[in-house]
């Protein structure tokens, strides 16, 4: 399966592709995801499914021109109120260079194009109106990354803060 969102293409974890396997065991070992998602990821990233539509309460590999950068999964929150939430990850390569400041053109940050691109596609389905994300109070680039791309803080538990996007499907217009 790959299926283009702008730039970026979401497609399956292939067991098969060694880059999927390094991308994924690169992401197991980082430390701020590991504090963030656990382990959850290198399981989430075990079974691919076989579909060519995307699945809830699956993961995905996200692509830049094949090569892979991050990686998201889809949790179905509410079916009758159309919520989801989007986990996603960026590979430690291709994460918060523009946020440290670096000056290299051929290396750029991926979390807001993620988040953008992502969301912009999964408002393509009728059945989703809100799109959430749970970022850790440290994660001051996650933070970055949901308000550059239209996200609202709409509340805090402990340790992370709750972010929603909406969108209204009378206007097809995204609300804040």
């Amino acid at each position: 399966m790959n299926i283009p969102i702008g730039n970026l293409t979401i497609t399956n974890f292939c067991t098969q592709n060694p880059e999927h396997v390094t991308f994924k065991w690169d992401l197991v070992k980082d430390q701020p995801i590991y504090d963030f998602l656990s382990t959850s990821i290198g399981d989430d990233l075990i079974v691919p499914t076989e579909s060519d539509d995307l699945q809830l309460e699956h993961s995905y590999v996200i692509e830049d021109n094949h090569k892979p950068v991050g990686y998201i999964y889809i949790e179905g929150l509410s079916q009758t109120q159309g919520i989801v939430e989007l986990r996603y990850a960026v590979h430690p390569e291709y994460r918060r260079l523009g946020f440290l400041g670096y000056s290299d053109s051929n290396r750029r940050g991926y979390g807001q194009q993620i988040l953008e691109e992502c969301s912009n596609y999964l408002f393509t389905f009728e059945d989703i109106n809100s799109i959430e994300l749970h970022i850790r109070k440290d994660n001051e680039a996650s933070i970055g990354c949901a308000e550059k791309a239209k996200y609202k803080c709409i509340g805090e538990y402990e340790a992370e803060y709750y972010y929603i996007y909406r969108m209204s499907r009378g206007s097809k217009t995204y609300e804040n």
